[in-house]
């Protein structure tokens, strides 16, 4: 496999006429001899295009696809993979992390966690090494309990490694076995941040304020992340100290997520505030397609507030529909 490959930018001279169907062009795939590299990557972008229609054919030839099968098994398993790094790519690329977020993937099982697991603890060369910490949320929703034994003790090697680990993945790790009941590796941090954030009177103390919530909403624990934010932005104001809009929106995505409506409302007002005045730092910047599609705020996008608020930081004569960014980062 190449990168290249697994780009699912097939030119249009490689892709066979049957590639527009999912399903025929999963069938041409596995009944090849899987030599063919523009095949592979035609019926994976077909697979991709046709969204949730593309994974249900593709599950159901997994579903069909038998242990002795050893010719078929191989064709399956290689187009589960590079479907899976196609979803992994335009996860990325959309900017948006969120809870969930791979559950489809599931329907790919056995197949998809062997290969996210594989991509973790055994990376091929072709797999960048910055992007085994954005594997570890595909590993969590396709295993929201945990993978069997040999690859949890293969994992939490890759999670122990402080010499040759990076953070990112050390960190990404410690929030999965926190979900799978195993929550020693991240309590340290926990603690260390519980412990500088004092009672929140300056700055330096709103800062492990501001830490304690993104770790919290890492692990999921949307209630407790939301307060946080809430006594980091009340704690910013009361000094007179500016809350970036990237702030105010993760607060208003975390608030949102712990059901509190009007706390997020708030903040996504705030935030709207900030990107209508231009006050968004370049590195970090908030586009109309976040406020329309982050999964974080589908229970208050209905609201008049909300949709106010979209209109107000992107108005129609400068509408950003398109792109987006990174968020939530510590």
């Amino acid at each position: 496999m190449t990168v290249a490959a697994l780009s699912c930018a097939a030119s249009a001279q490689q892709v066979t006429p049957t590639a527009q169907d999912p399903a025929a062009a999963i069938r041409e795939w596995v009944r090849s001899d899987h030599s063919d590299e523009a095949l592979r990557e035609a019926a994976t972008k077909a697979v991709l295009d046709a969204g949730d229609a593309g994974l249900r054919a593709l599950a159901d030839t997994v579903r069909r696809t038998r242990p002795d099968q050893r010719d078929r098994r191989i064709g399956v398993e290689s187009l589960v993979a590079t479907v899976v790094v196609g979803i992994l790519e335009r996860a990325h690329d959309s900017g948006m992390r969120f809870a969930g977020q791979y559950d489809r993937l599931r329907a790919l099982q056995p197949y998809a966690g062997t290969f996210l697991v594989q991509l973790v603890v055994d990376t091929p060369d072709w797999f960048p090494d910055d992007m085994r910490a954005l594997v570890v949320p595909a590993l969590r929703d396709v295993y929201p309990r945990g993978p069997e034994p040999g690859a949890r003790t293969q994992l939490r090697a890759v999670a122990e490694d402080e010499d040759f680990e990076s953070q990112a993945l050390r960190d990404a790790l410690a929030y999965a076995f926190a979900q799978w009941g195993e929550r020693d590796l991240v309590q340290p941090r926990l603690d260390e941040y519980q412990e500088n954030a004092g009672s929140g009177s300056d700055t330096d103390e709103l800062f492990f304020v501001r830490a304690l919530a993104v770790v919290h909403y890492e692990l999921r624990e949307y209630e407790v992340a939301g307060k946080l934010w809430q006594r980091f932005v009340a704690g910013m104001q009361g000094l007179d100290a500016p809350v970036g809009a990237m702030d105010q929106y993760n607060a208003a995505c975390t608030l949102a997520r712990a059901g509190d409506t009007a706390g997020a409302l708030e903040a996504i007002e705030r935030c709207a505030d900030l990107v209508a005045a231009g006050k968004v730092d370049s590195r970090a910047a908030i586009t109309r397609r976040m406020f329309e599609t982050d999964p974080d705020l589908l229970s208050i996008r209905a609201e008049e507030r909300f949709v106010k608020a979209t209109a107000k930081a992107f108005p129609e004569s400068a509408a950003q529909k398109d792109g987006g960014s990174s968020r939530r980062g510590s």
